[in-house]
């Protein structure tokens, strides 16, 4: 078995209306950690769910305490974005190193500590380094990956962002750096928007092979209008930015 690594994580789970998912979810990334890493905490920001979400985050906390995982809970009492869940996650996060999971775990949590190991062997150890990803593997329906294409393309394109895949979902960011970014995204542009400000803090990161999971459980939010409301908040974001 691998020696715990020393790096201490955060794990960042953005919940609205995930009842079939979030147990799951914390359950296998709990135990991972806890065989992975010395040092860890799962911190699930809570958005206002019409289904029982709340009251699942509420006695996983209390079921996990037992265990002595650490298990942030924060209800922000109403829907207010993805972006705004993150942002919560960022400033309650307090570990070294912190990573966004959604519940329905998109890609394979084994892929954190070969992540975590690429971030301890940087060649300049004073220097921050953010750890991005690509999607080696990609099983959703053509429709998605049609999807996918264009908002890659036209992000990329009017934000000038230099990677491989913008919303390919595996971003691992070091302390001095989530706490300093600026998430300002509500919705589809968060992946985008933290890219962006990557580039323009100049903060060196490095893409890694990542296979996409499609959701196993639960009904995904995205349709065929979504590439629309992507286009929408894509325009308004370019627009902030140059004011």
């Amino acid at each position: 078995m691998n020696e715990k690594k020393s790096t201490s994580v955060s794990i960042i789970i953005p919940v609205y209306n995930e009842s079939e998912n979030i147990e799951y979810a914390v359950t296998q990334t709990s135990t991972y950690l806890k065989n992975n890493f010395k040092d860890f905490e799962i911190v699930i920001v809570e958005s206002g769910s019409s289904d029982n979400s709340s009251t699942i985050c509420d006695q996983l906390k209390e079921k996990f305490s037992l265990k002595n995982i650490i298990i942030k809970v924060h209800h922000e009492g109403a829907k207010k974005g993805y972006g705004s869940a993150i942002k919560c996650g960022f400033q309650i996060a307090s570990k070294d190193m912190a990573l966004i999971m959604a519940p329905d775990m998109p890609f394979p949590i084994e892929k954190l500590r070969p992540a975590v190991e690429a971030y301890e062997n940087r060649s300049d150890k004073k220097v921050p380094l953010a750890i991005l990803s690509y999607r080696n593997i990609d099983d959703r329906s053509r429709r998605r990956k049609i999807q996918s294409f264009v908002f890659n393309l036209l992000t990329k394109l009017i934000l000038g962002l230099k990677v491989k895949v913008v919303n390919s979902a595996f971003k691992l960011l070091p302390k001095e750096v989530y706490k300093n970014i600026n998430i300002t995204a509500c919705g589809w542009l968060v992946d985008a928007n933290i890219v962006y400000h990557l580039q323009q803090l100049k903060i060196k990161f490095i893409e890694l092979p990542v296979p996409l999971i499609e959701r196993a459980r639960g009904k995904s939010s995205i349709t065929f209008l979504s590439i629309f409301s992507m286009l929408l908040e894509l325009i308004n974001f370019r627009l902030k930015t140059k004011k």
